[in-house]
This record gives C-alpha cells, structure tokens and sequence, in this order.
C-alpha cells in the first residue's frame, strides 16, 4: 500500500554524538582523508580510524558515504549560507524557468 510520506526521519544515533564525533563526521562529509583529519585535529591517524569506528558503530552507518549523508541531513557539513539542498532547489527551479516545465 502506498502511502504520503512523512517527514524526514532524525538521524539514527547522531544525538549519541559527542561534540567531537560531530567535528569528525563533518570533516569526513567535506571529503577530508583520514591524514588530512588526523593533521587537523592534531591526533595520530589510528585515532581517526578508530574512532571513525566507534561513530560508525553508534550511528550504523556502515561506510563514508553514509556519514556524509548523515552530515548533510543533520546539516553539519555545510559552511556557507544557506543549505545545499535549498540551493540545489533554487537552481531546479531555474532550470525549469528557463527550459520550459517538464523538459530537462
């Protein structure tokens, strides 16, 4: 059976957080390497990875791919105004205006 969708679930696991598994969550959803972050934060690369593991454990997100997801819907990746998805609405709705409605 089909129905409406709801709003968008909360993220799973992510009030579980500590403020520093945010920061790490963030930087992987900004595309940073393991190094990059390890340079970063100041902290050895073994500790990147291992508590890449305890996040991943908390949220059940499996690869980096879904921590960015995650980062993206918690709205802790994005540093400038606004938010991607708006954006990425507001040029659709552009993109429409200019090509006609149903054209792409």
């Amino acid at each position: 059976m089909l129905t409406a969708p709801g709003p968008p679930a909360a993220a799973p696991g992510l009030a579980r957080l500590s403020k520093r598994e945010r920061e790490l969550v963030t930087l992987v959803a900004r595309g940073r390497t393991d190094a990059q972050i390890a340079a970063q934060l100041h902290i050895s690369i073994r500790t990147v990875r291992s508590r890449l593991d305890r996040i991943r454990d908390k949220t059940g997100c499996r690869r980096r791919a879904d921590l960015t997801r995650l980062a993206l819907t918690a709205g802790l990746a994005w540093s400038g105004p606004g938010r991607p998805r708006m954006l990425a609405r507001r040029r659709w709705r552009r993109h429409q205006d200019c090509a006609g409605e149903g054209s792409f």
